[in-house]
């Protein structure tokens, strides 16, 4: 299984098909906000994409996104060993930029506010994420999740909140910290996986 966030394509359809002739099987996930009605160039920022590969692809036992609609993230459910079954998410939390209204903030912030929502998207991020992973722990999944979340994870306070629930940051936990961020300085992404997938090798 393979994760990924793609961050600029408006149209989808064609990446895609490029795609179809890389693996012997796939199974892909994409989300974006369908409802966006600003301008935004020949790009759409704030993409996500979750793509099962190969043997992986076989496993798929369903496909799903954010909850809001507002393409923060993507997942695939993968059936392992009976009962074992594995949800991999991959996650956008935006960068708090006020630049521009097609940036994946104010976009996010322009559908809330829509709906009389004026908490800070960043804010309605995690809660919903959060909540959104507990909802498939108490449904038996075990958790990956790959998620860029625009700040230093070891600050993001949805690390302490999935530590709560048993889900740690794997490539921190072995001691490798490195700064992901093109001419950045810390550490923004990271994978969080469940206690029992702890052991599994990981790497950035």
């Amino acid at each position: 299984a393979y994760y990924t966030t793609v961050r600029q394509y408006r149209d989808l359809g064609p990446c895609c098909w490029e795609w179809r002739h890389w693996f012997e099987a796939q199974a892909l996930r994409l989300s974006y906000l369908h409802s966006w009605q600003g301008t935004t160039g020949p790009n759409q920022f704030g993409v996500t994409g979750t793509w099962a590969i190969n043997q992986a692809a076989h496993r798929v036992m369903d496909k799903g996104d954010d909850s809001r609609g507002l393409g923060r993230w993507s997942w695939v459910r993968l059936r392992g060993k009976f009962p074992v079954k594995i949800r991999i998410i991959s996650a956008y939390r935006p960068f708090a930029s006020k630049r521009g209204p097609a940036s994946v903030y104010n976009q996010q912030k322009t559908m809330l506010l829509a709906q009389d929502i004026e908490t800070c998207p960043r804010e309605i991020f995690t809660n919903d994420l959060v909540e959104a992973i507990k909802t498939w722990q108490d449904e038996g999944d075990r958790i990956v999740l790959g998620i860029d979340v625009n700040e230093e994870i070891s600050k993001w306070e949805g690390t302490a909140r999935l530590a709560a629930m048993g889900i740690t940051e794997i490539n921190t936990k072995h001691g490798r910290r490195i700064n992901t961020r093109k001419n950045g300085s810390t550490t923004i992404d990271g994978m969080y996986v469940s206690a029992t997938l702890a052991n599994c090798k990981c790497g950035y």
